[in-house]
């Protein structure tokens, strides 16, 4: 009888601490880019009538909905915080209003649309994620290559290598999303400013 008590004891007990550690863990939070772009008209006149953006070079960080972070060159993400939507896709749709309201191009379209195009944005998105080095406060780092492209003959009209690092508020999930939106912000300035130019 005793032996049995034990074992009854034992397993309420086994229970009682799976049940704890099922209430510890946390909910998942989810980020997105809060990004307004400026209204600020960059060009007199539309450059391009059409301008399609198109994606190229995925990669692991640009099509997972996961929040990285880089310590010691090792790539993690954050076990409770992820992006409601990959990050390629939040760029391309903030970059397609940025250059619309900056008219660079009357009408700015992305890759899944069948209207026609006179000039291709290819884009590439080689790193989004949150950076901690020693001794120093974590950052968000952005790199986005980035190619001009003519669709009748193929031929790349200029390409260029986009790259934004700036300093995270605090050193987890939230503090990198920060930052990441300001890399964000940073680098879409500088591409509407780029691609402005005759």
């Amino acid at each position: 009888m005793k032996g049995t008590a034990k074992i009854a004891a034992a397993a309420l007990t086994a229970l009682w601490i799976a049940g704890c550690a099922v209430k510890q863990v946390p909910p998942t939070r989810y980020y997105a880019l809060d990004f307004t772009p400026s209204r600020h008209q960059t060009a007199q006149t539309p450059r391009f009538d059409t301008l399609k953006i198109v994606t190229a070079d995925p990669t692991r960080i640009a099509l997972s909905t996961a929040l990285f972070y880089r310590r010691d060159n090792l790539l993690q993400p954050y076990a409770y915080s992820r992006w409601s939507e990959t990050p390629l896709s939040m760029v391309e749709n903030i970059l397609a209003v940025a250059l619309k309201e900056a008219h660079v191009a009357r009408h700015v379209v992305t890759a899944d649309s069948r209207a026609r195009a006179d000039a291709l944005l290819e884009i590439s998105l080689l790193d989004f994620s949150q950076l901690f080095t020693p001794h120093r406060p974590s950052a968000g780092h952005m790199l986005l290559k980035a190619a001009l492209i003519d669709p009748k003959t193929g031929q790349v009209i200029r390409s260029r290598l986009f790259e934004a690092s700036r300093e995270a508020p605090t050193p987890d999930a939230e503090g990198g999303v920060t930052a990441l939106q300001r890399c964000t912000e940073a680098v879409i300035a500088e591409m509407t400013a780029w691609l402005a130019q005759r």
